[in-house]
């Protein structure tokens, strides 16, 4: 199938704040619930286009039950609330969205006057009631990973990366050293004591959490920001794609601040990038995905794929290159045959702002500028019609309640498929794992 830029999938939207009703248990309550049909669900009646509707929830019956009923007027069916989620179904269709909430919450940064820290230590373990959900620091974070053994990172705008405790979100080691803000950072895959950044400062930092925290070493040679790091293998090689144009190959553990190989110069920058293979896949600016052997010498791209407005991101699937854009929309390429894109769709939100694979089942989680986190199984992604020769099929969708508004950088997915994401807002949420629905 070819690429149709005019496919828009639809979308159920629920009160961004139900969750922190059910928590709280401030019951009975109503919230809304709203549907946008997207181009991709023929089978609606006008009078389905645009549906408004409001979804009432119960208190428990019993003192120990942790099931909530539910009803909801015309258009809608809806599913009770057990373990943190509904599903929401529009009536007559093949459209479902199941919402889940967090069942963690932590602050990401401590809010500062005169570079002294005045916050409350203590991490919001609970869901916290929806008035403390504000907050008023003009620092905020731009990107979260996690490792495999128990720790997170934030890379904040003032320049700090703070390393928290997965499970209670304890603040284990503060690493300063950037200038402004730092714009990704990761932890090394063989070695949870070792760290990955670049930042707003053109540098490229390896630190280590032994001891108090500190710089191994500052890689230079990039003449604008960092946009994203990638490392290859066990670590002795890494990536790093900037603003300038350029994508960087380093081999920092034989050869300290000097890049081995510039890997491509372009004229606008390289917002985000990955690993496939032996190649590095970046997202282009100018609106191309495009990929390149990493040891090459030429600098030419061994595949590329135009895609139309900036590609802010991309990742790996099992069998193809998904990357999403600054206008919201999604495309499944093929880089190394037809070097085409497969098929692409538009989502009903903001632009895209990172895509995480999900390694068990081939599915990715996309987190978006208007607050959203939605995971898309490899079905969808393999066929996103929903309409098919044999009648519409499925179209399933898990969204991951976040802020109302603000922006979510991206998300992580630990050993138990456990959720991380972190949003404008300061917070970083954590959800139960993906479950399969039937």
């Amino acid at each position: 199938m070819g690429t149709n830029d005019s496919l828009t999938h639809p979308r159920i939207i629920i009160q961004p704040d139900w969750f922190e009703y059910v928590q709280n248990k401030e019951l009975p309550v109503d919230v809304y619930v709203d549907f946008k049909p997207g181009s991709s669900h023929s089978d609606l009646s006008r009078t389905q286009q645009n549906i408004h509707a409001l979804l009432s929830i119960q208190a428990p019956t019993g003192n120990e039950s942790t099931v909530f009923e539910t009803s909801v007027t015309d258009h809608f069916e809806t599913s009770y609330i057990e373990n943190g989620q509904i599903s929401v179904k529009l009536k007559g269709s093949a459209v479902r969205h199941t919402f889940k909430g967090p069942k963690r919450i932590f602050k990401s940064a401590h809010d500062s006057i005169n570079g002294k820290n005045d916050m409350d230590t203590t991490p919001i373990v609970n869901v916290p009631e929806r008035k403390i959900l504000s907050s008023t620091s003009k620092i905020h974070p731009n990107c979260l990973d996690i490792s495999q053994g128990g720790l997170s990172l934030v890379g904040l705008s003032d320049g700090i990366i703070n390393v928290f405790e997965n499970e209670n979100g304890d603040i284990r080691r503060t690493l300063t050293g950037h200038v402004q803000d730092v714009y990704t950072a990761r932890f090394f895959p063989s070695e949870d004591l070792l760290i990955l950044s670049g930042g707003a400062d053109f540098r490229v930092k390896i630190w280590t959490l032994e001891n108090s925290g500190e710089c191994r070493q500052t890689l230079t040679g990039h003449t604008s920001r960092i946009n994203d790091l990638a490392i290859i293998d066990n670590g002795e090689q890494i990536v790093s794609v900037s603003n300038d144009g350029s994508a960087r190959l380093w081999n920092w553990s034989k050869e300290p601040n000097q890049a081995v190989n510039t890997i491509c110069q372009l004229d606008k920058g390289i917002n985000g990038c990955c690993i496939f293979e032996s190649s590095l896949v970046c997202a282009c600016e100018d609106g191309y995905v495009r990929m390149y052997d990493v040891n090459g010498n030429d600098k030419k791209a061994t595949g590329e794929v135009k895609i139309g407005g900036a590609v802010n991101c991309v990742c790996y699937g099992s069998d193809y290159i998904v990357c999403g854009t600054e206008q919201g929309t999604i495309s499944i390429c093929d880089l190394r045959q037809t070097k085409s894109v497969i098929h692409s769709w538009k989502e009903l939100r903001s632009k895209i702002t990172s895509l995480t694979p999900v390694n068990d089942d081939g599915g990715i989680l996309v987190t978006t500028g208007d607050g959203s986190t939605f995971y898309h199984a490899k079905t969808m992604l393999i066929n996103p019609n929903i309409e098919t020769e044999m009648g519409p099929i499925l179209y399933d969708v898990v969204d991951y309640t976040g802020p109302e508004n603000d922006m979510v950088l991206n998300a992580r997915i630990d050993k138990n498929n456990n959720i991380y994401t972190v949003a404008r807002d300061g917070y970083v949420r954590v959800y139960d794992k993906v479950q399969e629905k039937k």
